[in-house]
């Protein structure tokens, strides 16, 4: 296996770090079969001329719900803000992030991949919708389109996978990775720096891979911001080839974030144990679980099988923390949790928790979308609590109560820390269940989201629901999930 990287000298327009404001903002998408227009962008130019645009389905978000700095608020039971590009299949809402500041104008800005959008030139290459945020929230239409780069015939399926890169460059604007995992048949990340003018094109660096043992590698599949490992100022980056090496062992390298970006090799990487173990389907940053002061990242190999000690039980899935430190990550990981049933997705739905309990540690929560302990595909998700030596146990398990209909619920199909949504001072998860309501069919409704609310002791009983439109699973209500509209996990 080879690798590939390329970087281009950025802009920097100044130093320092401007946070934007924190708000409680929760970003939910749904991929519908065919939408209604094809989105015009003025030629050549990646800023959008709004009088080009069709009229999608749109509803600018209330600069209260979206920009105020301050308290906390409840989530809302509709959405605050909707958009849809029209035109034909372009999997808009594949992945959605926010972005922090991409500009340095205060206001936290958000990106939609849409990784079978066609170009100006009607190839469907892929592309990233951003929206930035102003006075009078985020916009009804795009600000800037990112356009996938060609390679050879290949589907690129760009903006497949979106994360904040938080400020890899430490100039004081956010910035972001899309992943984009069929550009030449391995796929690709490319990183992109924010600037006071938006998004600057071409992206300031990439990295390819070719997987000579065989299928493809899916570079690009999994994207992450590592937050600053070593406290050098800079933040950090994971990318993962969760198919790659010889059947699907998987693959996560780190790079670390600089003056002129990501590095020009990986800092840190990690290969699956086994064929199969899939290693980097599940890649997130996993806030300060030990609370010494650096970023800690969690990794899923939802295939990976074996035994653990002391008892020597069969896990199913697994998902390994590594702790940030002075020299970078740490080459070994500090804790694995293992999954419980056979063939259960668990760790291909991992995240930072925030810090649920309010102990002063983040924690973790993970999914296990096939887990059958309610009935066949019910599903559930764990919540593993940080500390100076963390638990191996889930403090906290959430179930799929929903056992008609087939019991094809699918929760934990995504989980994302929320943040704090209603300012009690614990954080909060988001989970998904893919096919709920069950009681909708056999093969299940249109997907659910759901808030869990931290606490003392959090609770298993979900305090918000948002349930997709329609009574199958054509829409894939949550098929793209994001956290609050922060530069920083503010955990960290």
């Amino acid at each position: 296996m080879s690798s590939m990287h390329s970087r281009v000298a950025p802009a920097r327009p100044g130093s320092g770090r401007a946070l934007a404001a924190i708000v409680p903002l929760v970003l939910i998408s749904l991929l519908l079969p065919v939408a209604a227009q094809a989105v015009s962008a003025a030629a050549g130019h990646p800023l959008l001329n709004p009088a080009n645009l069709p009229a999608p389905l749109q509803r600018p978000l209330p600069a209260a719900a979206w920009n105020t700095p301050g308290a906390d608020k409840a989530l809302t039971t509709t959405p605050s803000w909707e958009y849809s590009p029209g035109g034909d299949y372009s999997r808009a809402g594949t992945a959605v992030t926010t972005v922090g500041d991409l500009n340095g104008d205060g206001y936290s800005d958000a990106a939609i991949g849409a990784p079978a959008m066609r170009n100006p030139a009607s190839s469907r290459l892929g592309a990233v919708l951003l929206f930035v945020g102003s006075a009078a929230g985020l916009p009804p239409v795009p600000s800037q389109i990112l356009y996938g780069v060609p390679y050879a015939s290949y589907a690129v399926e760009f903006g497949a996978a979106l994360a904040p890169a938080g400020d890899i460059n430490n100039d004081g604007f956010g910035d972001l990775i899309v992943g984009a995992p069929g550009y030449g048949g391995d796929g690709g990340v490319f990183v992109f720096l924010g600037s006071a003018g938006g998004m600057q094109v071409p992206h300031v660096w990439s990295w390819t891979i070719d997987d000579f043992t065989g299928g493809r590698a899916g570079l690009g599949q999994s994207v992450s911001p590592a937050g600053d490992v070593d406290l050098d100022g800079y933040d950090d980056i994971m990318i993962a080839a969760p198919s790659a090496y010889y059947g699907g062992r998987g693959k996560v390298l780190l790079f670390r974030g600089g003056d002129g970006g990501p590095g020009l090799a990986p800092a840190w990487e990690r290969m699956g144990e086994a064929e199969g173990d899939y290693l980097g389907g599940g890649l997130a940053l996993a806030g300060d679980v030990n609370a010494d002061g650096y970023s800690d990242i969690v990794l899923g190999a939802p295939g990976a099988t074996g035994v653990f000690p002391p008892f020597w039980n069969t896990y199913y899935g697994k998902a390994m923390v590594f702790h940030g430190g002075p020299g970078g990550m740490n080459l070994a990981p500090t804790s694995t949790l293992y999954g419980e049933q056979f063939s259960t997705n668990f760790g291909l739905a991992v995240s930072g928790a925030g810090d649920m309990n309010g102990d002063g540690y983040a924690d973790l929560v993970v999914g296990a979308s096939t887990n059958a302990a309610n009935g066949a595909n019910t599903g559930r998700a764990y919540v593993f609590v940080g500390g100076a030596s963390p638990a191996m146990v889930a403090a906290v398990t959430f179930s799929s109560a929903e056992t008609s209909g087939g019991n094809v619920t699918l929760l934990g199909d995504r989980a994302v820390g929320a943040g704090d949504v209603d300012g009690d001072g614990f954080d909060d998860v988001l989970i998904r269940a893919a096919r709920a309501p069950a009681n909708v069919g056999r093969e299940g409704g249109p997907g659910a989201v759901y808030l869990f609310r931290g606490g003392s002791t959090p609770s298993s009983s979900p305090a918000w629901t948002s349930i997709g439109v329609g009574t199958t699973q054509v829409n894939e209500y949550g098929y793209g999930l994001a956290l609050r509209a922060s530069r920083r996990p503010r955990y960290l």
